[in-house]
Protein backbone atom coordinates (compact mmCIF):
# COMPACT_ATOMS: atom_id res chain seq x y z
CA UNK A 1 0.00 0.00 0.00
CA UNK A 2 1.42 3.60 -1.08
CA UNK A 3 0.30 5.99 1.50
CA UNK A 4 0.83 10.14 1.44
CA UNK A 5 0.63 11.71 4.86
CA UNK A 6 -0.05 15.31 3.94
CA UNK A 7 0.38 19.30 5.87
CA UNK A 8 -1.94 20.45 3.97
CA UNK A 9 -1.76 24.95 2.85
CA UNK A 10 -2.43 27.12 5.92
CA UNK A 11 -5.50 29.77 5.86
CA UNK A 12 -4.78 32.69 7.56
CA UNK A 13 -7.69 35.11 8.60
CA UNK A 14 -8.03 38.77 8.61
CA UNK A 15 -6.65 39.67 11.49
CA UNK A 16 -3.89 36.99 11.76
CA UNK A 17 -0.72 37.80 12.71
CA UNK A 18 2.02 36.70 10.63
CA UNK A 19 2.88 33.27 9.23
CA UNK A 20 3.25 30.59 11.99
CA UNK A 21 4.28 26.85 11.62
CA UNK A 22 6.24 24.27 12.85
CA UNK A 23 7.06 20.58 12.27
CA UNK A 24 4.00 18.28 11.36
CA UNK A 25 4.96 16.30 14.45
CA UNK A 26 1.64 13.71 14.07
CA UNK A 27 2.46 13.15 10.72
CA UNK A 28 6.07 12.53 11.38
CA UNK A 29 5.38 10.11 14.48
CA UNK A 30 2.71 8.59 11.96
CA UNK A 31 5.18 7.88 9.44
CA UNK A 32 7.65 6.42 11.77
CA UNK A 33 4.63 3.63 12.93
CA UNK A 34 3.88 2.58 9.87
CA UNK A 35 7.93 2.22 8.35
CA UNK A 36 7.95 0.19 11.56
CA UNK A 37 5.40 -1.92 10.48
CA UNK A 38 6.58 -2.17 6.78
CA UNK A 39 5.46 0.81 5.08
CA UNK A 40 7.50 3.38 3.33
CA UNK A 41 4.97 6.71 3.94
CA UNK A 42 5.82 9.98 1.51
CA UNK A 43 5.11 13.26 3.89
CA UNK A 44 4.47 15.86 1.47
CA UNK A 45 4.64 19.44 3.98
CA UNK A 46 3.01 21.87 1.86
CA UNK A 47 4.19 24.70 4.15
CA UNK A 48 7.85 24.41 4.02
CA UNK A 49 8.15 23.12 0.08
CA UNK A 50 10.42 25.43 -1.65
CA UNK A 51 7.42 25.67 -4.39
CA UNK A 52 5.57 27.06 -1.34
CA UNK A 53 3.55 30.80 -2.02
CA UNK A 54 1.94 33.34 -0.40
CA UNK A 55 -1.63 34.62 -1.84
CA UNK A 56 -4.79 36.35 -0.45
CA UNK A 57 -7.85 35.22 -1.30
CA UNK A 58 -11.19 37.01 0.07
CA UNK A 59 -10.06 38.30 3.13
CA UNK A 60 -8.28 35.08 4.01
CA UNK A 61 -4.11 34.40 3.32
CA UNK A 62 -3.37 31.37 2.01
CA UNK A 63 0.49 29.80 2.42
CA UNK A 64 1.71 26.60 0.95
CA UNK A 65 1.98 24.60 -2.09
CA UNK A 66 -0.92 25.79 -4.49
CA UNK A 67 -3.41 23.26 -5.82
CA UNK A 68 -1.89 22.14 -9.30
CA UNK A 69 1.27 21.57 -7.56
CA UNK A 70 -0.16 19.54 -4.60
CA UNK A 71 -2.45 17.59 -7.49
CA UNK A 72 0.81 17.23 -9.03
CA UNK A 73 2.81 15.25 -6.19
CA UNK A 74 -0.62 12.74 -5.66
CA UNK A 75 -0.23 12.24 -9.49
CA UNK A 76 3.52 11.09 -9.25
CA UNK A 77 3.21 9.22 -5.90
CA UNK A 78 -0.44 7.50 -6.99
CA UNK A 79 -1.16 6.58 -3.40
CA UNK A 80 -3.57 4.18 -1.98
CA UNK A 81 -4.50 6.49 1.06
CA UNK A 82 -3.61 10.18 2.06
CA UNK A 83 -3.71 11.02 5.45
CA UNK A 84 -4.24 15.06 5.84
CA UNK A 85 -3.67 16.22 9.07
CA UNK A 86 -5.27 19.32 10.64
CA UNK A 87 -3.47 20.87 13.50
CA UNK A 88 -5.95 23.39 14.32
CA UNK A 89 -9.75 23.87 14.37
CA UNK A 90 -9.28 26.48 12.41
CA UNK A 91 -7.44 24.63 9.50
CA UNK A 92 -10.39 22.03 8.94
CA UNK A 93 -11.30 23.56 5.46
CA UNK A 94 -7.82 22.97 4.29
CA UNK A 95 -7.83 20.11 4.85
CA UNK A 96 -11.08 19.35 4.00
CA UNK A 97 -10.14 20.84 0.71
CA UNK A 98 -6.97 18.72 0.30
CA UNK A 99 -9.23 15.56 0.86
CA UNK A 100 -11.51 17.03 -2.07
CA UNK A 101 -8.66 17.72 -4.42
CA UNK A 102 -7.69 13.89 -3.64
CA UNK A 103 -10.99 12.36 -4.66
CA UNK A 104 -11.19 14.50 -7.29
CA UNK A 105 -8.40 13.02 -8.54
CA UNK A 106 -9.28 9.80 -8.17
CA UNK A 107 -11.89 8.44 -6.52
CA UNK A 108 -10.87 5.15 -5.30
CA UNK A 109 -7.69 6.92 -3.26
CA UNK A 110 -8.80 6.18 0.68
CA UNK A 111 -8.79 9.58 2.31
CA UNK A 112 -8.14 10.49 6.29
CA UNK A 113 -8.25 13.21 8.48
CA UNK A 114 -6.75 13.06 11.85
CA UNK A 115 -5.78 16.21 14.15
CA UNK A 116 -7.63 17.49 17.40
CA UNK A 117 -10.15 19.05 15.58
CA UNK A 118 -12.25 15.71 15.37
CA UNK A 119 -12.14 15.09 18.99
CA UNK A 120 -13.69 18.71 19.67
CA UNK A 121 -16.06 18.83 16.25
CA UNK A 122 -15.56 15.99 14.85
CA UNK A 123 -19.50 14.72 14.66
CA UNK A 124 -20.36 18.38 13.03
CA UNK A 125 -18.27 17.02 10.72
CA UNK A 126 -19.68 13.71 9.80
CA UNK A 127 -23.00 15.22 9.73
CA UNK A 128 -22.30 17.43 6.81
CA UNK A 129 -22.04 14.59 4.77
CA UNK A 130 -18.89 14.78 3.39
CA UNK A 131 -18.09 12.33 0.41
CA UNK A 132 -14.13 13.25 0.05
CA UNK A 133 -13.06 12.05 3.70
CA UNK A 134 -13.57 8.06 4.32
CA UNK A 135 -12.21 7.78 8.13
CA UNK A 136 -11.68 10.54 10.97
CA UNK A 137 -9.02 9.53 12.85
CA UNK A 138 -9.33 10.80 17.11
CA UNK A 139 -7.09 9.99 19.83
CA UNK A 140 -9.17 10.56 23.01
CA UNK A 141 -8.17 9.16 26.22
CA UNK A 142 -5.33 8.91 28.04
CA UNK A 143 -3.21 5.33 28.35
CA UNK A 144 -2.01 4.56 31.65
CA UNK A 145 2.16 4.51 31.93
CA UNK A 146 2.11 2.17 35.06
Amino acid sequence: MKILLINPPRIYYQGSKGLRFGLPLGLLYLAAVLEKNGYQPKILDCLISPKSEIADLNGKTIHGLPDNLILEKIAVEKPDLIGITNPFTSQIDSAIHIAGLAKGFDKNIVTVIGGPHLAVDGKNLLEKNLTNIIFLIVFIGKKSMS
